[in-house]
């Protein structure tokens, strides 16, 4: 189900005119990537708060993972690396 939702967002970007308008102005050229990793593990999900600000994070070595897949499709110039 997650590649699934991966090509929605990749088919709904695709089909935005607003967003491809901006892509297509000759100053914005080549500054918008859109990159995935997807891998599949265990993970801990943490929450960080103060009293002016909540933060979610992510810890695990499948995160780590998943960040070194979508790094690897930056590097590759493809929209999706999976494992």
């Amino acid at each position: 189900m997650s590649i699934t939702q991966i090509l929605k967002i990749i088919i709904e970007i695709s089909k935005s005119k607003k967003l491809n308008d901006y892509i297509t102005n000759s100053k914005n050229i080549n500054i918008f990537q859109i990159n995935f990793g997807l891998n599949i593990g265990w993970s801990i999900e943490g929450v960080m708060e103060s009293s002016h600000k909540i933060d979610i994070s992510y810890l695990g070595r499948t995160i780590n993972k998943t960040n070194k897949l979508k790094d690897l499709s930056k590097i590759y110039k493809v929209g999706v690396v999976f494992e």
